[in-house]
């Protein structure tokens, strides 16, 4: 006879048990919920249980008829009780409400993701597999020497192998070292480590890592997964997002990378289902908007499936997208700046950085990994560059000053490289995309060579293949691991180049309707060209001909986005505050409610004009 009743899954029992690290919800309660089998060394047994908050069945302790059946027997209506505190809950009805025990969730879940942030996780617990465990990983068909435990060694080192592969890239920095992480909770922020975020991870259900352009979060993924391939107990899985096509399922792209060809998908999906791997997805804010759909719903898919699967994601701030727990990538301290510059330069790099300390501008800009190193290329007692386009124009100049690729790009490449590099970063910015394909790439060198030709300013006609390869070979390109695909070594030199299409833009949009309205909508309305602007506006409005056409730009943003209008405003000179103030200051208080802490009052802020203190601090 069927029973009427929604009981829970193993996944969610187990689920449930593990986002409380095995501990009984009831505050204060000391009894353990798990131990060790007295019959059999290599398992343990569980002593607690997983209670429903609103009854399983009709005439239950607090049924809810409202609920469906899937939200009944969800995590979301579970509590994972020791068995005393579990027949104490039903027997006393009135003394546990349903707020009650939703209240006692909520602060176990809250202990146990602080204990396992700041690294004081519980042991790994393996529990004797459930009948329904045993058939579902009898359907991935895998023999005995085939199996997960069999292939473990090699799944490993594979691992390892993959993680070393990443860090011997172009894109590696010279010298790495661990940032700072900081768990943002509801209560607060709490600092972490990578071992705490780690081991976070399988209570939180999901990481996403956050963090402005430029900090590391590449560097924090791949270092998060070797810390935890040296733990040994999971194993980790890197996946830069520009070489993912939608569609595509990541445990198969696993496979196409060298370290994991001779292993299986069912290999990762009994791990996954295991709760023994960790997949670290990076660069979400470089999917396009239907590949970024298409990969949330993967997520979500992978969680429901695999609920005890580790998944953490870098992003970008303004692409946040995701849910879970959120972790912010920290800003180097003096510390580290000073770490950083000594690797790099010795002694002149430790100079260096503290004569950036002495200005304005240039002090932020050296807290930011990929902007201290770029410093690092300046020549030792030399005026320093005081804008991210300065310091990376300097970091340019410096890379093809090399007398060898400074020979290859005036001979072979026609002194074009600059037009080449940014008609690419044009196509890739304008597909909203950091990953060219070759056919694209080659299609986009192609249309430039035509152009240069028709310009006069070719003598002999260039093979985009092989302009492909070179800048590949001697530039800021490089292949992706598949080797069909071509980006910029980091999405901010893709952002860099492509904002002197911007700025051509901007200057052309002074005097033609046709184009400010083209500015205007396949520009400023669209998120993947705003680095590209800001970019674009330091360069420009630091020009004697170019202040006007910046301030234009930002006029006509405020109708478009506010917060990236604030933004150019700040990254420009005062000499376009100037011309833009009245009007920006008008709008703001149109927008602004007086005594309110509203959107007006951040876009004022983020403007880091003084003309707005007044009505910024009394809020304060």
């Amino acid at each position: 006879m069927p029973s009427n009743r929604d009981d829970f899954s193993i996944g969610t029992i187990r689920t449930l048990a593990q986002r409380v690290s095995y501990r009984c919800s009831c505050p204060g309660c000391p009894v353990p919920t798990v131990g060790p089998s007295r019959s059999n060394s290599e398992k343990s047994i569980l002593l607690g249980k997983a209670a429903h908050i609103t009854a399983a069945a009709p005439g239950g302790p607090r049924y809810d008829p409202a609920l469906t059946a899937d939200e009944r027997r969800s995590a979301q209506n579970g509590i994972w009780l020791c068995s005393h505190h579990a027949e104490l809950i039903d027997k006393d009805v009135p003394a546990h409400p349903m707020s009650l025990l939703e209240d006692w969730k909520e602060k176990a879940e809250k202990q146990a993701e602080d204990a396992a942030f700041g690294n004081l996780g519980t042991k790994t617990i393996v529990l004797e597999l459930s009948e329904e465990d045993r058939d579902f990983l009898r359907s991935f068909a895998l023999q005995q020497d085939e199996s997960v435990d069999a292939v473990w060694p090699r799944l490993v080192e594979a691992a390892r192998t993959d993680i070393r592969a990443f860090m011997g890239t172009p894109k590696w920095p010279v010298h790495a070292i661990q940032l700072g992480l900081t768990l943002q909770g509801e209560d607060g922020e709490v600092a972490t480590t990578l071992a705490g975020l780690g081991q976070g991870v399988f209570t939180s259900g999901s990481i996403t890592l956050v963090s402005p352009p430029g900090t590391g979060k590449s560097t924090t993924l791949i270092q998060l997964a070797a810390a935890v391939l040296e733990e040994g107990k999971r194993l980790a899985a890197y996946i830069p997002l520009n070489e993912w096509k939608p569609g595509v399922d990541w445990f198969k792209m696993l496979l196409e990378r060298n370290a994991f060809r001779s292993f299986k998908p069912q290999h990762f999906m009994q791990l996954a289902y295991e709760g023994r791997l960790v997949m670290l997805f990076d660069g979400w804010n470089e999917l396009a908007a239907d590949a970024s759909i298409s990969a949330h719903t993967r997520v979500e898919a992978l969680l429901r499936d695999y609920p005890q699967l580790g998944i953490v994601i870098g992003t970008r701030q303004q692409a946040l997208s995701v849910q879970g727990t959120l972790v912010r990538l920290e800003p180097l301290d003096q510390e580290q700046q000073l770490e950083l510059a000594r690797a790099i330069r010795g002694r002149d790099g430790e100079a260096l950085v503290e004569q950036a300390w002495t200005i304005p501008g240039v002090r932020d800009l050296v807290t930011i990994p990929l902007y201290l190193d770029a410093l690092m290329c300046c020549v030792s007692g030399a005026v320093l560059p005081d804008t991210k386009d300065a310091v990376l124009d300097n970091f340019v100049r410096q890379h093809e000053s090399d007398q060898a690729k400074a020979v290859l790009f005036r001979t072979e490449l026609q002194g074009v490289h600059r037009k080449l590099l940014t008609d690419l970063a044009n196509t890739a910015t304008s597909m909203r995309t950091t990953t060219l394909v070759d056919e694209q790439a080659r299609a986009s060198i192609g249309r430039s060579v035509t152009q240069l030709q028709g310009n006069h300013q070719l003598t002999v006609p260039l093979q985009p293949g092989t302009v492909l390869d070179k800048l590949v070979d001697t530039h800021l390109l490089t292949r992706t691991s598949a080797g069909d695909s071509v980006s910029f070594q980091h999405q901010q030199f893709q952002e860099w180049f492509a904002s002197f299409h911007v700025e051509r833009l901007m200057l052309a949009a002074v005097n033609d309707a046709g184009g400010r309205n083209h500015l205007r909508n396949d520009i400023l309305n669209w998120p993947s060209w705003e680095e590209s602007v800001l970019f674009a506006c330091e360069r420009l409005s630091r020009k004697g001909g170019g202040v006007a056409a910046v301030a234009q730009a930002i006029i006509d943003t405020l109708g478009i986005d506010p917060m990236l209008a604030a933004e150019m405003i700040y990254r420009s000179s005062s000499d376009v505050w100037v011309i833009v103030r009245d009007q920006v200051i008008a709008f703001a208080d149109r927008w602004h409610t007086v005594g309110e802490v509203d959107r007006a009052v951040r876009f004022m802020a983020l403007t880091g004009k003084s003309d707005f203190a007044d009505r910024i601090w009394p809020l304060l």
